[in-house]
């Protein structure tokens, strides 16, 4: 195998001009720094092998040209321009090629080349030779380089992708690889015209099997036709004899039940006459009822009256006794106030007057000193010569001259000493009083404080109160709330409930009849376990909109009682017999025959479905529920049902939404006339559960008005509220008028403590002042005392005296001594003034406080006064009113008495009256029944007559024939009880109760019909018990119509007769035994179900086999060729895609394990591929899944990126060994590799590189590129602004080595 020898270049991204890359050797490596152009070799090579522009790091082809760059150092004086800009000028290149020179194994070269021009058109070489990328490429797989599947290009960050790539990515590089992909194209068309060509195929078969069936049914429907014209004539013969038994037997009955209505009638009429005087006396009765009645009302309304008075009453009488409670102790708390104020007060006015006595002692004490003091003064003292006083006179001015700065120094401080001293007594008496006017408002502070305390204490307990009353009234009035809001709901539900119990429009008569059969059948359950109840109990139509319909359909079924067994039926009828409680019509499964369902109508048309489809009921009634449906069908319109039985020629019973009946033989009746009451029977379960409902919602609002609270409690806390709030207010008045007070006492106090200090420092302050002052004088004092001892000494050496102070104060101390005792008399009388006009003020206040206090004694007394008279007054009225209430109650006594007297006499004329009522209703009730058997039986022989002539049936007639049977009056003789309502119109045989007169008789026709042919047994069958009394509640399966009907009615007759006369049948028997030779007749003519046009369709049928036959084996045909030509495909593509599958599963375990060998793991790690579809592998996922030495099996997601970089290297050598190319190019694969991972792969490429195998490695990776036989670096020339290469044979080192 060849290799790549060299790669030239022109002007290729980074390389500038034309250069030469390699030689290339085995295994080369390509290193040099980042930004030299390492990775554009890469593209160099994916260029020249026609790889597409995306993947070479490039949007267009024109981007690989060379263009030049400018530095913005060059053009640093021309503004706009940036760092580095792609400029193109004319020296650029307009074109760039690359050329790779493949080296064949004789040593000839290849020459690839590619080029490109600016318009990004490329140009493909070999050797010269331009040519198509087809051929290009062709030539390139002729030496196993596939481009598409780049088995042999590694690109930088590839690697990662590679091993995480999905499932599916793996599966389409395996098919590229493989050749598998050519042939999905056409693998894709062939299947899709196999899956075209087996639809096609299928569609025939499934048409041609269509049309085999169907001429199968056409030729059954032959035999059936003809079998069933047979059956049709014999049953024609049956029903003739049956229906002239059937009216032979009406016109008996008729006879024998007109006489016993005679007999009834003038029954009727004695106890209607007896009713009538009851009547009148249960009227007076209520009059006399009501009379009391409305007495006993008035009284309880004055009662009612006078309670809501005395509760308006109760709030005042309890406010005024809160009101004078409070004012009782206002005026105490101020009396006791005022005798405290009023003991101050007089402490207070004796101790002003003690004082005033006080004051008046001392002020004489004061003058008597002054008189004593002159005449001491007088008597005593030292006389001096004159010459001696001049002496003294002429040594004193000597003195003062001499002290004169000393002199009027000490007489200024004096006089200031004299101010200070007058002010600092000012500022300690002002001190003095600040501090008693405080302790006296502390101690009113404190007093107010304790009251505070008090005060709130007492509003607390009040807000207790009041909460709680609160709360009391609050779920009082919840309670009461809540009663009103449920009797309302309970009300307004009541209602609801009434209005729609008169919407169903139930009559007394009939509920009572209804009530009557439902206790029966209670009864019947209760003591017969196999009883299962009434068809309309049982089942239900799965939608509103079918009642009408179904109602119809079940016809005189809705009342029939479904048994387990024919004998359960039997001893139902003999009980019920017993008891006289009526007659029924029982279904016993065991023995009950019902049609099978035909299929076939459930998909007849669209709106069209079977009556057993939508009913719901038990799957153990299955029988009885298909014996009374049938085969009928639920038509959603009248057009569907039309559609069914006479377009698509269906004989079925048809019956549409609102009623209306499409017959077998064609003819149409029903509608919304008369199946009011039918519909109504499917909601007598919601009637009974409205009635529950009903008696449920009375007895709530009954125990309700019980339970319900009369307002007497409510009112007496509504009282109490009012008082708590009375006593709330005035605490809190009382509280505010407390708080306030202290606040103002507090404010007094801190403006105090403001004067106190201000004032005290200066006291201190003017103390120590004036200390200071007197110390100086006493020095001044001292230097003038000693000029003076200087100055005088020889005068007071003659005198006799130790200095001349002596002799002044011998002299002047009598006066100093008075003039003492004068200045404290002064300050005495001064204190004593001062204190006395203080007192004098405090009485004033006192006195004041004490006028305050009797005024507010007299205002409250006054007060108290008026609440008093207005409590007494209120109290006043309750009495009277309590009185009245006592009088008005003995009254309402005795009014309640006479109306429980009138209640009783009431009662028991009601009673009387309803015995009366069940008498008449009974005869009534046996009247009409008698009436009605003879209207069932006239209209069931006027159905026979009206049906042989419809049916064109041959009655044998005495006398008139059936044209003088008139069909103007179907439609007044059908009935509307919901028990008539059948689908076959030759059973509807009966009407409403006292109708006779109004409807037109079959007498009237004048028509009799001949009974010559019925033999004995036939004329002398048994009739009903009591000449039709049985056949009350039966008469409309006693038509003889209704072919299918299958009624237990003759046991009971049978039974009760087989006693006396068991050789005659009776009547039930012997309709029982026509009934069941017509049953067995028409449900065979029903099973045939035949088709009059079956023998001319079978033709047309036939010559569309033939067609149908010839398509089908065409598109058998086709099928078959396509499905071998898909087949050989598929093979040819499973083979190649298996074929490379193979051979990289059987080799990726050997290369992963030789890249991850090492010395501590000799065995290396494991790695394997798993197809996640066996049969078609190309069509899904192929896992790929790698586990590293010693590591447990986890996903290729949770490997790290060495590990997933070794994975894909194992991965691309494989798939590269299936289809090896010559040459293998990778760029920068071990860049999340370390050390030791790098040495293994380079190791590998080493061993494996060979003249079959050439590796390109780019790596920076000294560990990888030292292992290389070749070294091609790659480096930036920025003189030229080119990537430049450099090579370097390291395999002569080596040989060195």
């Amino acid at each position: 195998m060849g290799r790549l020898h060299r790669i030239e270049v022109e002007n290729f991204k980074s390389y500038k001009g034309h250069q030469t890359i390699g030689p290339f050797n085995d295994f080369t490596c390509v290193i040099g720094p980042n930004g030299a152009g390492k990775s554009n070799l890469m593209d160099a090579i994916s260029f020249v092998l026609g790889v597409k522009s995306a993947q070479l790091r490039s949007s267009q082809l024109r981007e690989l040209i060379y263009r030049d760059r400018v530095d913005e150092s060059q053009d640093n004086n021309r503004p706009g321009t940036s760092k580095a800009v792609r400029v193109e000028n004319d020296s650029d290149p307009r074109k760039t090629w690359v050329m790779a020179v493949y080296q064949k194994e004789d040593g000839s070269e290849i020459k690839f080349v590619r080029s490109v021009n600016m318009a990004g058109i490329s140009e493909y070489k070999i050797n010269g030779r331009v040519m198509l990328y087809a051929d290009y490429d062709k030539a390139l797989q002729k030496i196993n380089i596939l481009v598409k599947a780049r088995n042999f290009l590694v690109f930088q960050g590839d690697v990662e992708a590679i091993a995480s790539q999905s499932p599916k990515d793996l599966t389409k590089l395996i098919e590229q690889i493989s050749g598998s992909l050519e042939l999905k194209q056409e693998y894709d068309r062939l299947q899709q015209e196999q899956e075209r060509a087996v639809e096609n195929s299928t569609f025939n078969f499934q048409r041609k099997k269509g049309i085999n069936a169907e001429i199968k049914q056409y030729q059954e429907q032959k035999a059936e036709a003809e079998r069933f014209e047979t059956l049709q004539e014999k049953k024609s013969n049956l029903l003739v004899n049956y229906l002239v038994w059937k009216l032979f037997h009406i016109e008996r009955n008729i006879t024998t039940t007109e006489e016993t209505i005679v007999t009834k009638t003038d029954s009727l009429r004695a106890t209607n006459e007896e009713l009538a005087v009851l009547e009148d006396e249960l009227k007076n009765a209520k009059k006399e009822q009501a009379v009391t009645q409305r007495e006993a009302y008035r009284k309880e309304r004055s009662i009612t009256k006078r309670e809501k008075a005395l509760n308006e009453l109760h709030p005042d009488a309890l406010s005024f006794d809160e009101k004078v409670a409070h004012v009782i102790k206002k005026i105490k708390s101020m009396k006791s106030n005022g005798i405290l104020v009023k003991e101050a007060y007089n402490q207070q006015n004796k101790s002003v007057s003690q004082q005033k006595q006080e004051l008046t002692q001392m002020e004489k004490a004061a003058n008597k000193f002054e008189e004593g003091a002159k005449a001491q003064e007088e008597a005593q003292g030292i006389t001096l010569s004159q010459e001696d006083m001049a002496l003294y006179s002429s040594k004193k001015e000597e003195v003062a001259l001499r002290t004169i700065i000393q002199s009027q120094e000490l007489s200024q401080l004096k006089r200031n000493v004299r101010t200070w001293r007058e002010e600092d007594s000012r500022l300690q008496e002002s001190v003095k009083e600040l501090s008693s006017k405080k302790g006296r408002l502390t101690e009113q502070e404190q007093a107010l404080v304790e009251h505070q305390k008090k005060v709130e204490s007492h509003l607390a307990s009040v807000l207790q109160d009041q909460a709680r009353t609160q709360h009391d009234l609050q779920n009082l009035e919840n309670e009461r709330l809540r009663i009103e809001k449920t009797e309302i709901e309970l009300n307004e539900k009541l209602s609801s409930t009434l209005n729609h119990l008169m919407e169903a429009k139930l009559d007394q008569r009939e509920s009572e009849k209804e009530q009557k059969f439902k206790d029966t059948l209670s009864s019947l359950k209760r003591i017969f376990p196999g009883v299962h109840g009434r068809v309309t109990d049982l089942c239900k139509p799965t939608q509103r909109k079918y009642d009408a319909a179904i109602s119809v359909i079940l016809g005189r079924h809705m009342d029939a009682i479904i048994v387990d067994r024919q004998k359960t039926a039997i001893d139902c009828i003999q009980l019920l017999r017993e008891q006289r409680s009526g007659h029924a019509t029982f279904l016993p499964l065991d023995t009950l025959s019902a049609k099978p369902v035909n299929d076939r109508l459930r998909s007849v048309a669209k709106g069209a479905r079977l009556a057993v489809d939508v009913v719901q009921y038990d799957e153990v009634l299955e029988t009885a529920i298909h014996y009374v449906c049938g085969n009928a069908l639920v038509c959603d319109t009248m057009e569907v049902a039309r559609h069914v039985c006479y377009d698509l020629g269906h004989q079925v019973k048809a019956v549409a939404l609102d009623g209306t009946v499409f017959h077998k033989s064609g003819l149409i009746t029903g509608g919304q006339s008369g199946l009011g009451s039918a519909v109504r029977r499917w909601d007598e379960k919601v009637v009974d559960d409205l009635k529950r409902r009903r008696d449920t919602m009375l007895a709530q609002l009954n125990e309700l008005s019980k339970t319900k609270k009369r307002g007497e409690h409510g009112e007496t806390l509504r009282s109490e509220l009012a008082g708590i709030e009375s006593k709330l207010a005035f605490a809190r008045e009382d509280l505010s008028a407390t708080k306030r007070n202290i606040g103002e006492i507090r404010e007094q106090i801190q403006l105090i403590n403001a004067e106190l200090a201000e004032k005290e420092p200066k006291a201190e302050q003017s103390a120590r002042d004036l200390t200071d002052r007197e110390v100086e004088i006493s020095r001044i004092d001292a230097q003038i005392h000693e000029i003076e001892d200087e100055v005088f000494a020889s005068l007071c050496h003659r005198i006799g005296v130790a200095n001349i102070r002596e002799y002044e104060e011998l002299k002047l101390k009598r006066s100093q001594e008075l003039s003492e005792k004068r200045s404290k008399f002064e300050t005495v009388l001064s204190k004593m003034r001062n204190h006395l006009s203080f007192e004098t003020t405090q009485l004033d206040e006192t006195k004041e406080r004490l006028s305050r206090l009797e005024n507010m004694i007299t205002t409250e007394t006054s007060t108290l006064d008026e609440y008093e008279a207005r409590r007494d007054e209120i109290q006043a009225q309750q009495a009277a009113i309590q009185k009245e209430m006592e009088s008005l109650k003995k009254e309402l006594d005795a009014a309640q008495a006479a109306f429980q007297t009138r209640s009783e006499k009431v009662s028991a004329c009601k009673k009387q009256v309803s015995q009366k009522n069940k008498q008449v209703d009974a005869l009534m009730k046996d009247i009409g029944a008698k009436e009605s058997l003879v209207e069932k039986l006239d209209s069931e022989r006027s159905s026979i007559f009206r049906r042989c002539k419809l049916e064109q049936i041959e009655l044998p007639m005495e006398k008139g024939s059936l044209d003088d049977v008139s069909l103007e009056d179907v439609e007044s003789l059908r009935p509307n009880t919901s028990s008539e309502n059948d689908m076959d119109v030759d059973t509807e045989n009966g009407g409403p109760v006292g109708s006779q007169s109004q409807v037109p008789r079959s007498q009237d026709w004048k028509i009799t019909v001949d009974f010559s042919d019925l033999d004995d047994d036939q004329r002398q069958a048994l009739p009903s018990s009591s000449s039709g009394t049985g056949r009350e509640n039966s008469g409309s399966s006693s038509g003889g119509i209704d072919i299918q009907r299958l009624s237990l009615q003759s046991q009971d007759h049978s039974s009760s007769q087989s006693g006396g006369s068991s050789d005659i049948v009776t009547m039930e028997q012997m309709e029982n035994e026509f009934l069941d030779r017509l049953r067995l007749l028409s449900e065979e003519i029903d099973r045939l179900a035949p088709n009059m046009k079956a023998i001319e369709r079978l033709d047309g049928v036939e010559a569309r086999l033939k067609q149908t036959d010839k398509e089908f084996n065409a598109a058998r045909k086709s099928a078959r060729t396509i499905k071998e030509a898909f087949s050989a495909v598929k093979q040819e593509r499973y083979d190649r895609f298996h074929g490379a599958f193979q051979h990289i599963s059987e080799k990726i375990d050997e290369i992963y394990k030789s890249l991850t060998r090492s010395t501590a793991f000799p065995m290396g790690g494991t790695a394997y591929l798993s197809l996640e579809d066996t049969e078609e592998p190309y069509l899904d996922g192929i896992r790929y899944h790698a586990m590293p030495p010693l590591k447990r099996f986890r996903d290729m997601d949770q490997l790290s990126g060495g590990e997933k970089t070794m994975a894909a290297l194992a991965l691309l050598f494989a798939i590269h060994s299936f289809r090896p190319s010559p040459f293998f190019v990778l760029d920068e694969v071990d860049a999340a590799l370390d050390n030791m991972n790098v040495s293994r792969i380079g190791q590998y490429l080493q061993d494996h590189a060979s003249a079959n195998l050439q590796f390109i490695v780019i790596s920076l990776k000294s560990s990888l590129y030292e292992r290389g036989q070749g070294l091609v670096g790659i480096y930036r020339d920025q003189g030229v602004n080119s990537s430049k290469t450099l090579t370097l044979a390291l395999d002569q080192f080596q040989t060195e080595e």
